[in-house]
């Protein structure tokens, strides 16, 4: 009873405790806030640039981590992260800020969802997405980086700096392309990335058939999509659809959105650009691709090659090829098939994917982007007694790394990570009391808890490193990474894409965003005059009042 009554206190106090801390930040945290950290963010916005010939720009510049990367134009690759509008939140606290801009082509911005019952596309977390105040934390980060920024402009009021900023996270990631923090403290092409829009999802995927079955859902869908696409900030549409159905008509449905959008996107550009006398090529254009399945049964009743012709990129999701779902354990993001004997059913594997793109459908390699896990998939309570060498004393052994755990028996999926069974995100890896083992033939990291029988299979540093050299090998356009909360951002030596970029050596980062071309930002003005998401950021940046 005494037990029970000191456990009682000790949780009281640390509740009060962690109350008085809720409560003093709430009431204090503006007082306690250094303004002038604040003011540094609005500073740091500049003018966007003119259209200049491809040419003209430098198309290799050294990164700053003595690393081997270099930034380069058409010769180089993609590298993307998806960004998940629920980072911000505990126990991720991952923000746009915290990303590696020098190593990222492409920005995915997930999810925008579609409203099934009208067609609509909608902000998927409307307070993530465009109403939380994102610029203190920031602010912070500019503190502890104070000998590196400096303040541009005259201070300018707090009440200023809310009223010019957009919020949210694409708020923010709007702000990091038009002003100098990226390149005062990184690289100078850090800012030149491409900010996407995701529509669907796996949540979302009941709401796409529902869509499909009605010609002015359909409508409603593109002219939404297209709209919010412009008013947001975006550089394009990837498409998230989990997964039409092998019929008559959400296949056809899929193409059709897809060609209505590239023919809305073509006539967006005609509008930006009526009056310009830059040529056609040397324009900036919106961006359309798809979170394309990677395994032939789902693959095979898409209309690929005419869905090809209006895609600039399939975002191959080369993952989640076994969990909680699957009957024996197996790896999730495995290359290769690496079995030494034949199954009744076919390994899932990403080689396989890539090369029935390429083999079978004909979709040139430079179109095709593969897919990375920044999360492990992992089983519990495996049965290993059929591996030579386990027995009953399993929890005194030590692992050679010679020991394959895959087709085996479980029972349960555990998990680290909050939100799906079974799930822990890569900077939760190894588990603790495992060892990090790599298997080369199916290139797959794992790790293997002795005590607990516990397997989770991930991506590591060192898949990363083989996957790199496959993507140059089959002259793939690049890959990218769900999602990007998953990655260590604070020890490069772990990081998933600064081991992927620096095999790559290359990243395709020479061509801006369009949302960082004044004759985007004057039309975006004429359509939206003050009433815009961005209208008054936009403004400032063009040197204009505000309208």
């Amino acid at each position: 009873m005494r037990n029970d009554n000191k456990a009682y206190w000790r949780a009281t106090i640390i509740l009060t405790f962690i109350a008085i801390t809720l409560i003093t930040e709430m009431c204090f945290y503006d007082k306690l806030f250094n303004k002038k950290k604040e003011q540094q963010v609005l500073n740091q916005l500049q003018p966007p640039t003119k259209i200049e010939p491809l040419n003209n720009v430098d198309n290799e510049i050294k990164d700053n981590k003595n690393t081997n990367l270099t930034v380069a134009n058409p010769q180089g690759y993609t590298s993307g992260v998806y960004y998940s509008n629920w980072s911000p939140y505990s126990p991720r606290k991952h923000f746009p800020h915290d990303i590696d801009f020098s190593r990222i082509s492409h920005v995915y911005y997930s999810f925008f969802l579609v409203n099934g019952d009208n067609g609509k596309v909608e902000l998927g977390d409307k307070w993530s997405d465009i109403e939380m105040d994102l610029y203190k934390p920031l602010s912070i980060k500019l503190g502890k980086l104070k000998n590196k920024v400096d303040v541009y402009e005259e201070p300018q009021t707090q009440s200023t700096i809310k009223t010019n900023l957009p919020k949210g996270c694409i708020g923010e990631f709007f702000y990091l392309r038009n002003s100098k923090l990226l390149p005062t403290i990184n690289t100078e092409n850090s800012k030149n990335f491409k900010m996407i829009m995701t529509i669907g999802g796996w949540s979302n995927r009941d709401s796409f058939p529902k869509m499909a079955k009605s010609p002015q859902k359909i409508h409603n869908f593109v002219t939404s999509a297209i709209e919010m696409m412009f008013e947001y900030g975006f550089d394009g549409i990837d498409l998230d659809w989990e997964f039409p159905k092998n019929n008559t008509q959400e296949p056809a449905v899929y193409l059709k959105i897809m060609q209505q959008l590239r023919q809305g996107m073509n006539e967006l550009e005609e509008e930006i650009y009526k009056n310009s006398a830059v040529p056609v090529e040397e324009r900036k254009h919106f961006q359309l691709s798809v979170a394309s399945p990677a395994f032939e049964e789902k693959l095979s009743v898409l209309p690929i090659k005419e869905m090809n012709k209006v895609l600039d990129y399939w975002n191959m999701m080369t993952y989640d090829y076994n969990g909680e779902w699957s009957e024996k354990t197996g790896y999730h993001s495995n290359l290769y098939d690496g079995s030494k004997v034949k199954h009744d059913e076919e390994v899932l594997n990403a080689d396989s994917a890539i090369k029935y793109m390429i083999e079978t459908q004909g979709v040139e390699p430079n179109k095709l982007v593969l897919g990375l896990a920044g999360y492990g998939r992992g089983y519990t309570n495996v049965n290993v007694n059929h591996i030579q060498g386990f027995g009953k004393n399993n929890k005194e052994r030590e692992l050679t790394g010679d020991e394959v755990f895959i087709d085996l028996e479980y029972k349960g999926v555990g998990g680290e990570s909050e939100g799906e069974p079974g799930m822990w995100m890569y900077n939760q890896l190894p588990i603790k009391g495992s060892i990090e083992q790599f298997d080369p033939k199916f290139v797959s990291a794992y790790c293997y808890d002795l005590k607990t029988n516990t397997l989770v299979t991930y991506d590591n540093v060192e898949s990363m490193n083989v996957k790199g050299q496959y993507v140059k090998d089959k002259g793939l356009a690049g890959g990218f990474m769900w999602e990007s909360c998953g990655d260590v951002h604070d020890n490069p030596k772990r990081s998933l894409i600064t081991a992927f970029t620096n095999e790559l050596g290359k990243i395709k980062k020479q061509e801006s965003s369009i949302f960082q071309d004044e004759k985007t930002f004057e039309f975006y003005l004429e359509e939206f005059g003050n009433e815009g998401y961005l209208s008054e950021a936009i403004a400032k940046l063009l040197n204009k009042d505000k309208m």
